[in-house]
């Protein structure tokens, strides 16, 4: 099995390159039979097992803001169980994925950590890449999650040492790389550890499982007012010593705003859609665009819609206010004309271009493909209130095709002359119309968790521990 090779070039940056930091357009390339790219700011759609939450392959298929897919290589490794750096580089030297992540010594304990942990995690995860790139196994396209925590010193201590050369028996495992950089083809971010690391309060020392989940939920949905200064300040101390022509990934972004902060602060190239798959989780077709068009002018808009509330129950519009539908544009709405199209499936529907065969007898017949009207927020709210599989399907696909459009309404202002002062007055513009507040979320999962006690074995219990649990937050 041959291994393709992945590329990454910088085809604009800020500055004319001098300033690291800035945002920047790019290509990421990687030859099979064909050369398959992603234009860069980007997105990657977040899998489980390699499986797109909610959508089947016939979905996948028709969606076509999914080109590229984040398949965690650790999530079929049966990671119940405690597995070596030579475990992990054995897996990858059998199976020899494209991509894969080095393992990295990432603490998931409770903040704060002294800093003989901390020592102990950059050694640990600068061991673990030198595994990854040794040549007695297979040598992927490797990328290394940056370590050092929230600490800057040991964020940038780290990056140093990729650079620094190398000796002795390391050198003659990972020849001809003079230094481990060499052999990294990206830097990924988690941003869920570091709000963890920032966010805790140093008195609380080691925690409970209980506890530690808790401040991860609290921190990976924050406000955005939630320290987004120290998170770009920590991504820099990891890229200040490294080459700027190398691929920035960052995952579980929690909103749109935090997207384009990173974009024009530090320069991220790729971003999952975690957050936005999420949404569609508990029923939340999102309602954002980017750039902004200036005959919007309702200020502070809602990011989507939760449509498990019941003010959507006779609400028979569009998913989204702010995109046309392919029926309203092959119409002619005139209302319409202007706006960008959502090409998912629950806005642009079509026909089906052949009938099923029920029988060996039913000759094939085909037809025109046709659009169809779209689905409506009234139509969604009764498949979430029925339980249907399908308004979760429409929903993630909906949301992925609208991150897809929201990185191409960023391409194209990062395309023009002026670019980084017209990102800038864009942003400016975005956070005075979209309201950054985790609130939509959180509400709709409480809808999402309401509706799903009346579901199923045990149901009549769930619904009175609810009703108690009601009662007694009336009663304070």
């Amino acid at each position: 099995m041959s291994i393709s090779n992945i590329s990454f070039c910088v085809t604009k940056a800020a500055t004319n390159g001098s300033n690291k930091y800035g945002p920047r357009l790019g290509v990421v390339s990687q030859e099979i039979s064909e050369t398959t790219t992603i234009e860069t700011p980007g997105i990657l759609v977040s899998t489980s097992r390699g499986v797109v939450s909610h959508l089947s392959r016939d979905n996948v298929r028709k969606t076509a803001a999914i080109r590229w897919l984040n398949v965690p290589f650790e999530t079929f490794c049966g990671l119940h169980r405690c597995i070596t750096s030579s475990d992990w580089c054995e897996y990858v030297a059998e199976c020899k994925p494209d991509v894969v992540v080095a393992l990295s010594d990432t603490p998931f304990t409770a903040p704060p950590f002294s800093q003989k942990r901390m020592e102990k995690s950059i050694e640990r995860s600068r061991v673990y890449l030198s595994h990854m790139l040794s040549t007695k196994y297979h040598r992927p396209n490797v990328l290394v999650q940056m370590a050092g925590g929230a600490n800057p010193a040991a964020r940038t201590a780290f990056a140093r040492s990729l650079l620094e050369p190398v000796a002795g028996k390391e050198a003659e495992e990972v020849k001809p790389l003079k230094c481990l950089d060499e052999g990294v083809t990206g830097y990924v971010f988690d941003l869920v550890p570091l709000r963890t690391a920032l966010g805790a309060d140093p008195s609380l020392g080691v925690s409970s499982d209980e506890q530690q989940q808790a401040l991860v939920q609290k921190y990976s949905a924050a406000s955005s007012s939630y320290l987004p200064g120290q998170l770009t300040s920590l991504l820099r101390a990891s890229l200040q010593p490294l080459p700027a022509t190398k691929l920035r990934l960052v995952n579980t972004p929690r909103s749109p705003h935090e997207i384009l902060y990173l974009i024009r602060d530090v320069g991220i190239d790729l971003f999952d859609t975690h957050w936005a798959q999420r949404a569609a989780d508990v029923g939340v077709a999102l309602d954002f665009t980017f750039p902004v068009p200036h005959d919007l002018d309702v200020p502070q808009r809602p990011l989507g819609h939760d449509l498990y509330d019941a003010t959507y129950a006779h609400d028979f519009g569009k998913l989204a206010d702010c995109f046309a539908t392919g029926d309203s544009i092959a119409t002619g709405a005139a209302d319409t004309q202007s706006m960008v199209v959502c090409p998912c499936v629950a806005c642009s529907p079509t026909s089906a271009a052949t009938r099923i065969r029920h029988s060996e007898i039913d000759e094939p017949e085909s037809h025109p493909v046709e659009l169809c009207s779209p689905f409506s927020r009234a139509y969604i709210h009764h498949l979430l209130h029925t339980h249907e599989m399908s308004a979760h399907a429409l929903l993630a696909m909906h949301n992925i095709t609208v991150m897809d459009l929201f990185s191409a309404g960023i391409r194209s202002v990062l395309r023009r002359e002026d670019c980084e002062d017209a990102f800038a007055a864009e942003i400016a513009r975005f956070d005075a119309v979209y309201v950054d507040d985790a609130r939509l979320l959180e509400e709709a999962r409480t809808h999402w968790q309401d509706v799903d006690l009346t579901r199923g074995k045990g149901r009549l219990a769930r619904e009175k521990t609810k009703q108690e649990q009601n009662a007694a937050v009336s009663a304070h």
